[in-house]
């Protein structure tokens, strides 16, 4: 190879890594940006399109859910990050997840808030049309519901009651809501709580809960 072509490739093999680097930069500017903005449509832009497609249901809630966790806490200005390349073999959380788009890289947030607290987010990417994009995964039978179950019992009261209501079957809700429609609130706790077995207080929230969303 003549030596003015080696050092083409050479100066292309070096611009490579940095120009990685840049472009995940505007990455991590859009990726805060949409975590802040507490918009579900904003963060969603960021997932790799053909990681959705999903053959198992569940991926719209895990997601949802994911989405909500990570409003929670805003994202201050400091954010400092680092991308690695992924490891040969199963991609992370394969034993709960299967992955119609195979992670290239993995990138790690390390942010600083105002009161010196500390956390990070790690997630999975990969290149789609020349962006970064996060990948998401496809839920195995049974992890939704196992994903269900860990955050009811870690949510606060409210917080406990909305989840409950984003995860009541269409049947369920159908009939609650047909009995707010006919003015039996009461009924409706009941019949909530026989069919969940939550107790009076939770059944409650969740039918008030439930009667101000049927409002709207």
């Amino acid at each position: 190879m003549p030596l003015r072509a080696l050092g083409l490739v050479l100066l292309a093999a070096l611009a490579a890594p940095a120009l990685a680097q840049s472009e995940a930069d505007g990455f991590v500017k859009a990726l805060v940006d949409a975590i802040n903005s507490k918009e579900s449509a904003q963060r969603m832009a960021l997932i790799h399109t053909d990681s959705v497609k999903c053959e198992n249901p569940g991926q719209t809630q895990v997601l949802e859910e994911q989405f909500a966790r990570q409003s929670r806490f805003p994202i201050p200005g400091t954010v400092e990050w680092r991308l690695t390349a992924a490891r040969p073999g199963r991609p992370m959380f394969a034993d709960r997840f299967d992955y119609p788009v195979r992670p290239t890289h993995i990138l790690q947030l390390d942010v600083k808030g105002e009161n010196n607290e500390a956390m990070f987010v790690v997630m999975q990417i990969a290149r789609q049309g020349g962006q970064w994009r996060e990948i998401a995964g496809c839920p195995k039978p049974g992890t939704v519901a196992v994903d269900r179950r860990v955050a009811v019992a870690k949510a606060g009261a409210d917080d406990k009651a909305a989840l409950l209501v984003k995860t009541l079957s269409p049947k369920l809700k159908d009939a609650l809501v047909a009995l707010l429609k006919a003015d039996q609130k009461d009924a409706a706790v009941r019949v909530y709580q026989e069919a969940s077995a939550q107790d009076p207080a939770t059944a409650r929230a969740v039918v008030e809960l439930l009667a101000k969303d049927a409002a709207r």
